[in-house]
């Protein structure tokens, strides 16, 4: 391959007195990049570790590739001609590269068999046997290749699970809960105790509503003390609604908005969860942020649901 000695003409083209033209060696290396990507699923650092392997020069200051070099011309428009640009990739792959990318993209937000690690992982990983976080290390001389790691030397817990595995599970879970439609798991009590503040606040907006009402039907209602008493009957609402009843209903509100899925976005899991506990015998758990603990065998009630499974929220 010729040697290019710097980059300030974009990869694939060269400057021919003062006009930009078509660099035929790499042309090819600019067609290769896209055929891979797009037609053999290859990943930008795959790509940049396989020219890097062949030798292929970027150029003389900086002959290797790396990842970013093969998003920048991935993402290039340029290449599909304009702009006193000839033409090196057509414009239907280029638009097929752009959708793989996004599409990439979107999917590494998502919790599926593949993305369970301890960066991208819902919530923090804890070992179920002393409450220290785990970490992962994945070793290919084992049957099951993933294995967490109790960062607390003295307890010493590991874990093997295959991420497929964890994710799937994980995910049966959020599911199940989602079906109950955030109907209190049997077993599980109220983590709240109902104070005499709290019934005090529900006294006060059963009577400001009462109050509201009476001035809607007078003959001339004062729009703005009815507007007053309207915020003040919410914030007594407000106050007399239990810390476990609000954050179950933010918490189902996502995970119904989502739906039953095979995959769910991390950031809707994280509004649900707050850590997935590991345990030596192989069993799960997950702490919700509304305080309840649910496995895999949890059996949920049915009470309190508006007939289609998803239970109701009274404030009043």
């Amino acid at each position: 391959m010729g040697i290019v000695t710097n980059r300030n003409t974009l990869y694939g083209y060269k400057n021919t007195n003062g006009m930009i033209a078509c660099d035929t060696s790499e042309k090819l290396i600019v067609a290769m990049i896209f055929d891979k990507y797009i037609n053999e699923g290859c990943s930008f650092a795959n790509i940049a570790a396989y020219l890097n392997e062949r030798n292929v020069i970027y150029s003389e200051y900086r002959p290797e590739w790396d990842k970013n070099k093969i998003a920048r011309i991935i993402g290039d428009e340029r290449y599909t001609g304009g702009n006193g640009y000839p033409t090196l990739i057509a414009p239907s792959v280029f638009e097929k590269a752009t959708h793989i990318r996004s599409t990439k993209q979107a999917r590494d937000n998502m919790i599926d068999a593949d993305s369970i690690s301890p960066k991208k992982a819902i919530g923090s990983i804890v070992c179920g046997e002393c409450g220290e976080k785990m970490w992962k290390r994945h070793d290919k001389r084992y049957t099951i290749e993933d294995h967490w790691y109790c960062k607390n030397e003295e307890c010493g817990t590991v874990v093997a699970i295959a991420n497929a595995d964890l994710a799937d599970r994980v995910l049966f879970m959020a599911n199940k809960l989602i079906r109950n439609g955030g109907s209190r798991p049997i077993g599980v009590d109220d983590i709240n105790t109902w104070s005499e503040s709290d019934a005090d606040a529900d006294s006060e907006a059963r009577g400001l509503d009462a109050e509201v009402m009476r001035l809607l039907d007078s003959i001339d209602p004062e729009k703005e003390k009815i507007k007053c008493l309207i915020y003040e009957c919410a914030s007594a609402k407000y106050r007399g609604l239990s810390c476990e009843e609000a954050k179950t209903g933010l918490m189902m509100a996502s995970l119904i908005k989502a739906g039953l899925t095979t995959a769910l976005s991390r950031d809707v899991l994280n509004k649900a969860m707050k850590e997935i506990r590991l345990y030596k015998e192989g069993a799960i758990e997950i702490l919700l942020i509304n305080g309840w603990t649910i496995t895999e065998d949890t059996e949920y009630g049915n009470e309190d649901t508006d007939g289609m499974g998803v239970r109701t929220y009274n404030t009043a």
